[in-house]
């Protein structure tokens, strides 16, 4: 599982022993092998990305995204250290790093939710953490020069997400791909570009944001969908709990509000709402699809739903929460 010129260098920066270390496959991302190693009574975490993403689709990205990861999480580590896992090794050459593992006090926050666990402060910190990330380098000049990654955000998220959803939507195409032109020309802050509860550990006092391979120097609006997309399309999953969900949303929006500024918040308000229900959309007819949502119906009430705001008069975040939540109130009803 593992390469001889991998264990070699581990051996070398003394994260290892012996050549014969215990290899574990961690579960969760499709796009890099994720491995628990453990020698000599320690235990730490390799990430090597992969050239071919494990979906459906043909789906190719460059592996120097490892690399991008890795810088990002050493900016995150200066700004919040709390936030992120310690960076133990990096080989840009062989395109791999090595991170603590944070062990079995922390839990999974996608693997919380999907239990029907709704609470508010994991949402609030969270939000708080991703506030942190846009506001420490909004418009910073040296950031943007690190993170001028465009070409594997677009490999990565606009392409697998918005224009492969255009391609199978031919009323929306012009919507998704000018959008997806504009947020590719659009630099403000440094963006993790997969923050989702999947990427997220929590415990009892700290979350950990993980997994961001996709960091560009961009437009802080998508994170911001992303995020709370899952919130919308958890709501229709259990629907029984669309109202907690959906109450996630709102207070995730307020507190990154609140940290981020009310000045900058409001400038991207308009963009994270239409970005939104693009994602929601993105995540049925992508090529990264959640994986539980295969009731028909439901993915139909997604389509219908992102496009009516897709193609209607575009509002604020709020109002589209909104409109998501009567609309499932009336599906229960």
């Amino acid at each position: 599982m593992l390469d001889a010129i991998i264990i070699d260098d581990l051996r070398n920066q003394n994260l290892i022993e012996d050549k014969h270390p215990i290899v574990e496959a961690l579960a969760g991302g499709v796009s890099s092998d994720v491995l628990l190693i453990k020698s000599g009574g320690e235990a730490f975490v390799l990430k090597r990305a992969l050239p071919k993403l494990r979906v459906k689709d043909h789906w190719h990205a460059d592996v120097r995204r490892n690399q991008t990861e890795y810088h990002c999480l050493c900016f995150m580590a200066r700004v919040m250290p709390e936030s992120v896992p310690r960076v133990l090794h990096h080989n840009p050459n062989l395109n791999y790093f090595c991170m603590e593992h944070l062990g079995s006090n922390y839990s999974n926050y996608k693997t919380q939710l999907l239990s029907g666990h709704q609470k508010l402060a994991t949402a609030r910190r969270a939000a708080s953490v991703l506030a942190a990330l846009h506001r420490r380098s909004w418009h910073n000049e040296r950031v943007a020069a690190k993170f001028q990654t465009t070409d594997q955000f677009w490999s990565l998220r606009l392409d697998p997400y918005l224009l492969t959803a255009a391609q199978r939507n031919a009323a929306l195409r012009q919507a998704l791909t000018s959008e997806a032109d504009r947020v590719a020309a659009t630099h403000v802050a440094l963006v993790h570009g997969d923050f989702s509860p999947k990427n997220i550990l929590v415990s009892a006092h700290r979350v950990v944001i993980l997994d961001c391979e996709a960091a560009w120097y961009g437009d802080p609006a998508f994170d911001v969908a992303f995020f709370l997309n899952h919130f919308m399309l958890k709501a229709i999953h259990l629907l029984p709990l669309c109202n907690g969900f959906l109450s996630l949303a709102d207070e995730a929006w307020k507190v990154y509000q609140r940290t981020l500024g009310a000045a900058r918040a409001n400038s991207i308000d308009e963009r994270i709402a239409k970005l939104l229900p693009m994602l929601m959309l993105a995540r049925v007819d992508g090529k990264s699809p959640v994986e539980y949502l295969g009731d028909e119906l439901k993915r139909k009430l997604i389509r219908d739903f992102a496009k009516r705001r897709i193609l209607g008069r575009s509002h604020g975040l709020h109002e589209c929460i909104r409109d998501w939540r009567d609309l499932l109130r009336s599906q229960i009803q």
